[in-house]
């Protein structure tokens, strides 16, 4: 995340935890791409919060922003489990949407797999 609302990262985090069954779940990298501090000063408070987490929570803070791709790579590069999903910050993710998924990773580990992202209308 870059500059996002504390708010979103973590309406993001819960939607995960909560849509992801445990035997499915390994870890979460958090990556701050080198928010403005000054004007997001709620970022600050990150930390104490994920150590409430019952998953394990791994945040990085890039002193300065780096960029998008490298920022997922370096996220990617970082994970140890045998599956690496990412999404954005500001995202919700609802139950049953890893399996379809992992059917497909299932069949082939080296397979790129995409969710359908639906938009919110007013």
């Amino acid at each position: 995340y870059h500059n996002e609302l504390l708010s979103l990262v973590l309406r993001t985090v819960y939607s995960v935890i909560d849509s992801i069954p445990p035997h499915n779940f390994h870890e979460i990298i958090l990556i701050d791409d080198g928010s403005d501090l000054e004007q997001f000063f709620e970022l600050k408070e990150i930390d104490p919060l994920i150590k409430t987490f019952s998953v394990k929570v791994d945040h990085i803070r890039f002193e300065e922003n780096k960029g998008l791709i490298y920022s997922r790579r370096f996220g990617c590069v970082r994970a140890t489990g045998d599956v690496v999903l990412v999404l954005d910050s500001h995202m919700e993710v609802k139950s049953g949407f890893l399996e379809p998924l992992l059917a497909i990773t299932d069949k082939n580990y080296k397979t790129v797999v995409a969710p359908i992202i639906y938009f919110a209308e007013n």
